[in-house]
């Protein structure tokens, strides 16, 4: 019996991650990180074998300002 993905907890976030683990990383709706997406205030997703995920290393370097992407007033606030 394998356990649902959902009660999977992990000292650290997986290296891509979709939208339900992003959101639950940064703490916010994963309709929050749709809409930063569709703002473009999020790097792209990468896509391969047909799954698109954010690559966690870019995310951190946006939270912490050093990524090019717009930073929004939603990443001004985490960053405090």
């Amino acid at each position: 019996m394998s356990m649902a993905k959902s009660k999977i907890t992990r000292p650290y976030p997986p290296e891509y991650v979709d939208v339900a683990s992003l959101a639950y990383q940064l703490s916010v709706s994963p309709s929050t990180i749709e809409n930063l997406e569709r703002d473009g205030r999020l790097p792209p997703r990468r896509n391969f074998f047909g799954i698109r995920r954010w690559k966690w290393a870019e995310i951190e370097k946006l939270i912490d300002g050093s990524e090019a992407v717009e930073r929004s007033k939603f990443v001004e606030r985490i960053s405090v």
